[in-house]
């Protein structure tokens, strides 16, 4: 396995070889190694990729770095896990565009059935900070063994890593950077916390890698790839947490976004998420759990008591109608709730938001929708 890392290492540096192009030559011919060793003139029949393989001074000089980098990972005690090892996270391995080698500083296994995202602004407010805390808080009342993923950087990133070191659930920080260095220098001591206690720091990047502006978005998609869901916490309506929701979308993730005052600026990218159809609205940790079906046994509530269309009477027009039809049919798409009612979709999704708060509709994953209500 060390030859491989070595190699996969050195594929990595090869400087007109992409990721994708790598791991399918690494499944054509079985390994890093092999591909390595391969004789010229095979390689030469690739094309324009093979012409860089077979290039003395660009496999010297990649050979060169994965060798330090070796030296490196042995001296800090680093794990390496290569793409072909079995330690490599099942979930991120389905992504098209996986890494080829990770690097963890930390124990945390990156394969743990029960994974969540959770990301936003860097220009945390209060609320957002005191959200990401309430749900990580939560989410380990019901289960600590929920893993916490986000990416160490300011604002609600080191409010979830913060919450989770804090009510003991394991957490796992992706850097946009190597492993001899931490950024932010001020959350050294919240790595050091994450990879000393049941947590760890996880990256993609070889040492002396900045943490330039591409890698931030080059991180997102390990974050995401990682796990199950993505909980966007608090956003603008641009920025990095929103590129992650994208790739969980992508990946075929589930989304949630948290809610927020229409007035606030931050929380424009979360409502937007939302209104969009993009994301689930989240309410609870416990609604969440249950949608995601993590709700340990013995915590799982009873069926509830049925609630009957007649306790509604004061609702509007439109909301009984809403109530009817998922009455008769059990469950409907929201675009199929919006063309059977002849409503704007803006509209409806404004009024299924005021009816999930109301306890009235449960919103499932895929946008689906069902009622807790009946007709007697």
């Amino acid at each position: 396995m060390n030859d491989e890392v070595l190699y996969e290492i050195a594929l990595t540096q090869l400087k007109g070889v992409s990721l994708l192009q790598a791991k399918t030559l690494m499944d054509h011919f079985g390994s890093a190694v092999a591909l390595w060793e391969t004789p010229d003139d095979e390689l030469r029949e690739i094309g324009t990729v093979g012409e860089v393989l077979v290039d003395s001074n660009l496999r010297g000089e990649a050979m060169r770095r994965a060798e330090e980098e070796m030296k490196f990972i042995d001296k800090g005690n680093f794990d390496v896990i290569p793409f072909v090892s079995p330690l490599y996270p099942s979930r991120l391995k389905e992504c098209e565009d996986a890494p080829l080698t990770l690097f963890r500083c930390g124990r945390c296994p990156l394969d743990q059935p029960k994974m969540v995202a959770m990301v936003g602004t860097r220009h945390a407010t209060s609320y957002g900070r005191s959200m990401a805390d309430e749900i990580v808080r939560s989410i380990g009342e019901i289960d600590k063994n929920v893993v916490i993923v986000s990416g160490l950087a300011y604002g609600i990133d080191i409010a979830s890593h913060r919450a989770a070191l804090q009510y003991g659930l394991p957490t796992i920080g992706v850097v946009a950077h190597g492993l001899d260095m931490i950024y932010p220098n001020m959350h050294r001591a919240d790595a050091a916390k994450m990879a000393n206690g049941n947590g760890a720091v996880l990256t993609e990047f070889l040492s002396k890698t900045q943490p330039i502006g591409p890698n931030f978005l080059q991180r997102n998609r390990i974050v995401a790839g990682l796990c199950q869901a993505v909980i966007v916490v608090e956003s603008d309506y641009r920025g990095g947490s929103l590129s992650t929701a994208r790739l969980a979308m992508e990946y075929g993730r589930d989304v949630f976004a948290v809610p927020g005052r229409l007035s606030d600026r931050f929380s424009t990218g979360c409502n937007n998420l939302i209104a969009e159809n993009r994301a689930g609205l989240f309410t609870t940790a416990e609604d969440f759990m249950r949608r995601m079906n993590w709700l340990p046994e013995e915590t799982k509530q009873p069926k509830q008591q049925e609630l009957y269309f007649d306790d509604f009477i004061d609702l509007s027009p439109e909301k009984k109608r809403v109530v009817e039809l998922l009455s008769e049919r059990g469950e409907m798409q929201i675009n199929e709730l919006a063309a059977v009612m002849e409503m704007p979709f803006v509209e409806l999704v404004s009024i299924m938001t005021e009816m999930a708060f109301d306890d009235i509709v449960i919103q499932k994953p895929g946008d689906m929708y069902e009622i807790k209500a009946k007709i007697k």
